[in-house]
C-alpha cells in the first residue's frame, strides 16, 4: 500500500477540479448563472480562477475571468468535489485587469464587480 503526502493528494485533488465547469449562480452583479471553467486552483483550495465560458461586457469593460475566494474561513472549494454547492465571493476581472503573471492578485479592485454568489460543479 502506497502512502502519499497531503500535498500530494492535494495536488492530485486540484487536477481533478482543473478544467471542470462551474456554474456560477445569478448575483448583484449579473443577472443570470454563468458557466465558467476552472483554470487554477490555490494550494489551499480557498481561492479559484475561473474563465467564463461567454464572455460579456459591463460597464464598457469585457469580463472574462472570475477570482473567487470561499466565503467563510474554514470553507475551501474542495467540497464542490462533493457536489454540493459553495459559496464565495467572487471579483469580475475585466480584459484590462487581469494579470497572466499573477491571475489571483485583485489588490486594483476598489468595488464594481464583485459579488457574493454560490458555486456548483457541472
Amino acid at each position: 500500500m502506497k502512502c502519499y503526502s497531503n500535498k500530494y493528494l492535494d495536488s492530485e485533488m486540484t487536477k481533478q477540479l482543473t478544467n471542470r465547469k462551474v456554474v456560477i449562480f445569478e448575483n448583484d452583479f449579473v443577472d443570470r448563472n454563468i458557466v465558467a471553467s476552472i483554470v487554477d486552483v490555490a494550494e489551499d483550495y480557498k481561492a479559484m480562477l475561473l474563465k467564463i465560458v461567454e464572455q460579456f461586457e459591463a460597464d464598457m469593460r469585457h469580463y472574462k475571468y472570475v477570482v473567487v475566494n470561499s466565503r467563510l474561513e474554514n470553507e475551501s472549494f474542495k467540497s464542490l468535489e462533493l457536489n454540493k454547492i459553495s459559496g464565495c465571493s467572487a471579483t469580475w476581472v475585466s480584459e484590462q485587469n487581469y494579470n497572466p503573471q499573477n491571475p489571483f492578485d485583485t489588490s486594483w479592485w476598489r468595488g464594481g464587480a464583485g459579488a457574493i454568489t454560490s458555486l456548483k460543479l457541472l
